[in-house]
């Protein structure tokens, strides 16, 4: 699509080969190309997508742990939001994981539970990583039994809606909950899940072993 939109000049396409391409890169777990390719999305953006450029190189950017950045950009995908509740929903959504990233658990509790407490026409995909967010920060904040609950919820919400990112991101969350409730033998059942995904996202696989080597240097 990148190479036809290229040649024909059209805006339109480009734009949204670009996203996919970001899209791609930042399910690998490339940050770095992913975040060149959402800011030439930006660059081409119109409209509502322009909400959207914003959002996603926000989000690479808190990856990449540049917060200062990455909270600017959700600011300013939020100017656009105004008129676009979903877009609304997705920012808020990625302030909780900036508050959880950022160690700021009560903060990130609060506003998940919230988006969860008022979840009208909120998206299952959103609902299920806020659930993920929200246990991750009880259990950060020494809730350890709440926090357990809310990521098994997740895990199975995730599994129910069949999305590899979505399934990945939770099952890390439960290993990090069997860790801390020092749980060797869901651990190790939990890391030969993750095993297959391993291979091709690196960061996931950082995480993975830095949690098990708490159990096991």
């Amino acid at each position: 699509l990148s190479a036809l939109a290229e040649r024909t000049q059209n805006r339109a396409n480009i734009a949204i080969a670009q996203e996919a391409l970001g899209d791609g890169l930042f399910a690998e777990q490339k940050y770095p190309q992913a975040l060149e390719r959402y800011q030439q999305f930006l660059g081409l953006a119109e409209g509502e997508r322009v909400g959207y450029a914003r959002l996603e190189c926000g989000l690479t950017l808190l990856r990449l742990g540049r917060y200062p950045e990455s909270r600017e950009m959700l600011d300013r995908a939020g100017e656009v939001a105004v008129k676009f509740p979903p877009l609304q929903r997705s920012i808020a959504r990625y302030r909780a994981e900036a508050l959880l990233s950022q160690e700021q658990f009560p903060e990130a509790a609060a506003l998940a539970q919230r988006m969860l407490g008022d979840g009208k026409g909120m998206n299952p995909v959103t609902a299920a990583d806020l659930q993920r967010i929200l246990g991750l920060a009880w259990l950060r904040s020494g809730k350890r039994d709440a926090g357990l609950r809310e990521c098994q919820e997740a895990l199975a919400s995730a599994i129910g809606l069949n999305d590899s990112g979505l399934v990945l991101n939770a099952r890390l969350a439960i290993l990090e909950a069997w860790v801390a409730g020092r749980d060797t033998t869901h651990a190790v059942t939990t890391i030969h899940d993750l095993e297959p995904a391993l291979e091709t996202h690196p960061e996931s696989r950082w995480r993975a072993f830095a949690l098990m080597a708490r159990l096991d240097s």
